[in-house]
C-alpha cells in the first residue's frame, strides 16, 4: 500500500517529489461543467494535472539503441491492431452525459512474400449497437460487406511493406450508461472548516480495467487527510494532486471508494477529475479468423493485438 507515504516524513505540500510509475495508455475525465451544477465532461483538454502528472514520473529509456532496434523487429510477417478509444462525459453523480468510442484496425505487412493477403475478419451482432463500419478506400467494401473479408480492390496488388495502414474503421455513441465500462460519483460534504470528499468507482462486469488511475486536483495549501482508500494513493505535491490507482479491476474490486479531508478549501476545487485506464476488451464484437494470400488462400502467420483504451473520460 501506499498509505505509508502520508506520515511527518511527507514531503511539504507545494514541494517537489519524484514519483515513479510505469506510463499507460489512455485517459479519461471528470469535469465540473460550465452549466448546471458539478459535473465531468470528456473532450481534449489544455494541458491536464494527468499529462502533467505522467509527464513527471515517465520512465527514463533504458536500452541502447541497438537493444531497442533489435526487440522491435516482428516474428509474424503481418500484424493486426484493433484499437477503440473511449471518450465520455459525467455529471458528479456518474450521470451519462455523453460517450463515442472510435474505433481502427491497422494492418502492417513486415515481408513483401506476404503482402498479397486478404483479412478474415469475424463480426458479432454489431447492428443492435448502432455500430457502422468504413473501409479505407482502397479496400473492397462489397467484399467486407457480403464476407467480412477485407482485401483490396485490385487482388493483385500488394499491401505496402513496412508501415501501418487504416483498414477499417466504426463509430458508436451510446447512450445507455449500463455501457459504461467505469462510472464515478464524487460526493462532498462540508462541516465547519473540513471538506469531507467521497469518491467512488464502479467498474461494469463487461470489461476488465488495466491500470485504473484517478487524478483528484486538490486545492488549497494544506495535504488531504486520507481516511481510507480501497487501492494505492500518492501525492503529488508538485502537481497539487491526489493520485489514486488500482493496477487492475476485476471481479474482486468492481466497486472501490476512497475518503479524504481537506481544510479551508472551495469543495468546487476538487474538479476536474481525469481518469485513465485500458482494457482489452472492445464494444465492437471483432476478431480475426484468419490471414490468407489472394492466390491459393493460404494461411498466412500474423499476431494481434487488441486494446480499448480511454481518450478522455471526465
Amino acid at each position: 500500500g501506499m498509505g505509508g507515504g502520508m506520515g511527518g516524513s511527507a514531503p511539504s505540500f507545494g514541494s517537489d517529489s519524484g514519483l515513479g510509475m510505469a506510463q499507460t495508455q489512455s485517459s479519461y475525465t471528470m469535469k465540473k461543467s460550465s452549466g448546471s451544477g458539478k459535473g465531468m465532461k470528456l473532450g481534449k483538454k489544455k494541458a491536464s494535472l494527468l499529462d502533467t502528472f505522467k509527464e513527471d514520473t515517465a520512465m527514463p529509456e533504458l536500452e541502447s539503441p541497438k537493444a531497442a532496434a533489435a526487440v522491435r523487429v516482428p516474428v509474424d510477417p503481418v500484424t493486426i491492431d484493433i484499437e477503440e478509444k473511449i471518450s465520455c462525459t459525467m455529471q458528479s453523480d456518474g450521470t451519462l452525459e455523453g460517450m463515442d468510442i472510435q474505433g481502427n484496425m491497422t494492418l502492417e505487412v513486415h515481408t513483401e512474400e506476404s503482402s498479397c493477403i486478404r483479412v478474415l475478419t469475424e463480426l458479432g451482432d454489431n447492428q443492435s449497437q448502432g455500430i457502422q463500419f468504413k473501409t479505407h478506400p482502397n479496400i473492397d467494401k462489397a467484399l467486407f460487406n457480403k464476407s467480412s473479408t477485407l482485401g483490396l480492390k485490385d487482388p493483385n496488388r500488394p499491401f505496402p511493406t513496412g508501415s501501418a495502414l487504416g483498414v477499417l474503421k466504426w463509430r458508436l455513441s451510446p447512450k445507455d450508461e449500463s455501457m459504461m465500462p467505469l462510472q464515478i460519483s464524487c460526493w462532498p460534504s462540508v462541516s465547519g472548516s473540513d471538506t469531507y470528499v467521497n469518491i467512488e468507482y464502479e467498474a461494469s462486469e463487461a470489461f476488465d480495467l488495466q491500470n485504473l488511475t484517478i487524478v483528484i486536483p486538490i486545492p488549497g495549501n494544506s495535504p488531504p487527510q486520507v481516511n481510507s482508500c480501497d487501492g494505492d494513493y500518492q501525492l503529488d505535491s508538485r502537481n497539487q494532486c491526489l493520485v489514486w490507482q488500482n493496477e487492475l479491476v476485476d471481479d474482486s474490486n468492481r466497486n472501490g471508494s476512497m475518503e479524504f479531508v481537506l481544510q479551508n478549501v472551495d469543495p468546487e476545487g476538487i474538479y476536474p477529475i481525469e481518469v485513465q485506464f485500458a482494457s482489452t476488451s472492445l464494444f465492437c464484437q471483432i476478431g480475426v479468423a484468419g490471414v490468407v494470400t489472394c492466390s491459393g488462400e493460404e494461411p498466412v502467420r500474423y499476431a494481434l493485438k487488441s486494446m480499448l483504451n480511454s481518450d478522455t473520460y471526465e
